[in-house]
This record gives structure tokens, C-alpha cells and sequence, in this order.
């Protein structure tokens, strides 16, 4: 599992539930850092262990290698992590920046509206 935000965790408790062998890789240094505070990443961390699921911490994927089977890369640890199966559930953050050209028309751009 790439990405342990809350839809990655839940994605890792599942498969889990269901025999799996799971390893969460997350970027950054704790689990759901957008909803957690620190401390409290900490303790999730603890508990998602104790449920038999593995989890890397600061986990830069750089690539997902191989055919028959799948390894993820780690550019950070230069670590690699076998699998069967790569499930990602990254890429929430979304593009606050302004934009140049509006993609839909404005209101006022549009033709007027008769009542």
C-alpha cells in the first residue's frame, strides 16, 4: 500500500482482514499527518502494527519495478519492498495555486439569462 492517509489505511486494514500480507509506505514521518498531530500519528502507527500491518514511514516510491513480480523502490532508503500487488492511495492535495485561464466560463462571460 502506497499512501497511509485514512483511505490507504482503511485499503491496508481491508486487504489485511482478508489474509494479506500488507506494508504501508508513507512519505511522510507519520501516518495521516493532515489529520494528526504528531503524538497522535504515533499512536495510530502503534496501533495499525499491532494489527500485523507493517508500515515504513518517510517512504519516497521512486519507481514500482518488475513483471512477474513487483518491487516498490524507496529513493529515500534506497530500500525495496516485494509484492504481489501495489495498491496507491496517494494525491489529496490539491492545486490552491491561481490560475491563468479559467477552465469553465464565468457568469458574466456567458450568454444573458432571459426570465
Amino acid at each position: 500500500m502506497i499512501g497511509g492517509g485514512l483511505l490507504g489505511l482503511e485499503a491496508a486494514a481491508g486487504l489485511n482482514a482478508q489474509g494479506m500480507d500488507v506494508t504501508v509506505l508513507h512519505l511522510m514521518p507519520t501516518l495521516m499527518e493532515r489529520q494528526l498531530d504528531p503524538a497522535a500519528g504515533y499512536l495510530l502507527q502503534k496501533a495499525v502494527k499491532a494489527r500485523g500491518i507493517k508500515v515504513i514511514t518517510k517512504a519516497n516510491t521512486k519507481a514500482i519495478l518488475g513483471e512477474a513480480r513487483l518491487t516498490a523502490s524507496s529513493s529515500r532508503t534506497a530500500r525495496s519492498c516485494p509484492a504481489d500487488m501495489v495498491v496507491m492511495a496517494v494525491g489529496i492535495r490539491p492545486n490552491s495555486g491561481s490560475p491563468r485561464k479559467p477552465a469553465l466560463p464565468s457568469i458574466a462571460a456567458s450568454s444573458s439569462m432571459t426570465a
